[in-house]
């Protein structure tokens, strides 16, 4: 056993004296190696010059929606494919056209995109020797992308409200009022679209939705007590489902309604969505009825002859047709020849729906 006081077997005093010799006798030797490298070094740094970095981020929105969830394989998928997209071509095309001397090659070289799962953010990121370059080309391609994809969704929005009256679920009322027809859905077997029928009020959910005025809820359809349960839904194995109104012109023009083989709970939320679709729904027809009256009178006024019109409007103004000869100072034979011409042109076929006509289209005003 060691004694307290003792050192170890290999501890020297330290002689700084003999290392500051050594230093000295070699200081040459030492300049030759470390300023030949250090000056390598700085030629290189200058050779090279400075990179600058600049991000812009991106947040991918949830596209799940109330009838679905977004599971964390869908939102990795979709953020993957967003990834992709930001760099294609095209976005860096139409990046280089809003960027001075800059091409698409270069823009291939030096912008790169990346996936923060965590927060549902793309990464876009450009290199440049210019800090401000950097950020102003980041900035372009994220733009870019933006725009395109913008573009795409409105493509999509314009396409996905013309197919609603023919995908979704919707039902009209059948000729007699006595019935409800299936006019268009997504998810029905072949043969039923256009064909199907549902009772009317007390008969079906439909005839109940439009009977009380308001949206209907299915929590579990074999023990509904409401309505008849239909036989479309039984036959189709149908437990839950949700209708709201189509609105028309101070009544309702049908039904929407979704549906589910599971039992579901259906939310407010629910409820207004689905009838913020069929608004839409109602909206799309108001307006594709507007724009074919409004085209419907534009031929007409190009077919119609300025004194064709002119005995129209004052039919419309409730002149017999001797009045409106007595009025412009023409033949009452005329007047009845002019007469037949403008229930030819209206598609009418009397003088009373020819009227009826010219008042839906807005072309009975200024009769005088």
């Amino acid at each position: 056993m060691r004694p307290p006081d003792a050192g170890f077997a290999g501890d020297q005093p330290v002689e700084l004296g003999r290392y500051g010799r050594a230093l000295k006798r070699n200081w040459l030797l030492m300049a030759l190696i470390v300023f030949p490298l250090t000056a390598l070094v700085l030629v290189f740094s200058l050779l090279l010059g400075k990179t600058y970095r600049a991000t812009a981020r991106v947040a991918a929105a949830d596209t799940s929606g109330l009838f679905q969830t977004a599971d964390p394989t869908s939102v990795q998928r979709e953020l993957a494919t967003i990834q992709t997209l930001a760099t294609t071509r095209s976005v860096l095309a139409r990046a280089a056209g809003q960027l001075r001397g800059v091409s698409v090659e270069t823009l291939e070289r030096n912008v790169q995109a990346s996936v923060d799962p965590q927060a549902n953010i793309i990464n876009i990121s450009a290199t440049n020797k210019d800090p401000r370059a950097a950020a102003v080309t980041a900035n372009a391609v994220a733009r870019a992308y933006l725009e395109l994809r913008r573009s795409d969704e409105q493509a999509q929005l314009a396409r996905s409200r013309a197919r609603l009256l023919q995908l979704m679920a919707s039902l009209r009322n059948a000729p007699g009022g006595a019935a409800l027809l299936l006019r268009a859905g997504m998810g029905w077997p072949p043969g039923l679209i256009g064909r199907a029928t549902l009772g009317a009020g007390r008969e079906s959910h439909a005839g109940y939705a439009i009977e009380t005025n308001q949206p209907v809820v299915i929590s579990d359809l074999p023990s509904e007590t409401r309505f008849r349960p239909p036989q479309l839904l039984r036959e189709h194995s149908v437990l839950s489902g949700l209708s709201v109104l189509i609105l028309g012109d101070g009544t309702p023009y049908g039904v929407l309604g979704a549906y589910t083989r599971a039992r579901r709970r259906f939310t407010d939320e629910h409820v207004q969505f689905l009838q913020a679709v069929a608004n839409v729904i109602a909206l799309a027809r108001r307006r594709r009825r507007e724009e074919r009256a409004r085209e419907e009178r534009a031929l007409l006024l190009g077919q119609l002859t300025r004194r064709e019109l002119q005995v129209l409007r004052l039919l419309a103004a409730g002149l017999s047709n001797r009045q409106i000869g007595q009025r412009i100072g023409i033949r009452y034979s005329t007047v009845r020849g002019y007469v037949r011409a403008v229930i030819e042109k209206l598609g009418a076929h009397s003088e009373l729906e020819a009227v009826a006509r010219a008042h839906e289209l807005g072309l009975a005003d200024n009769g005088r």
